[in-house]
């Protein structure tokens, strides 16, 4: 049962364009494509913080749909864990006198 819906086409473009938007911002500061979150956010803070602001919006945004998204994961895998437990079990009974017939 799935009580957490799956991001939307439009959720998913969003986090297209926030990436892009990330990207650019990046090439246009001239700041190393790795650089840590916590940086970046400061440097826009203390250079451009109306950018900042619609930065850490936009990151928000971001932030609850990829929890969504986890969310959504950690579910189908506990989901199939159990269907593989509840389809694939076998007896002890049975194991033990398979695992006999091979000594």
């Amino acid at each position: 049962m799935n009580l957490v819906p799956e991001p939307s086409t439009s959720q998913i473009r969003e986090a297209l364009n926030f990436s892009r938007f990330r990207f650019k911002l990046l090439e246009f500061l001239k700041l190393p494509l790795d650089i840590r979150e916590p940086a970046l956010r400061e440097v826009l803070e203390r250079t451009c913080s109306g950018v900042y602001g619609n930065y850490l919006a936009r990151a928000e945004r971001i932030e609850k749909i990829l929890r969504a998204e986890d969310t959504l994961e950690s579910q189908d895998t506990l989901e199939s864990e159990d269907t593989l437990k509840m389809h694939f079990r076998i007896p002890p009974a049975a194991d033990q006198r398979q695992s006999e017939s091979r000594v």
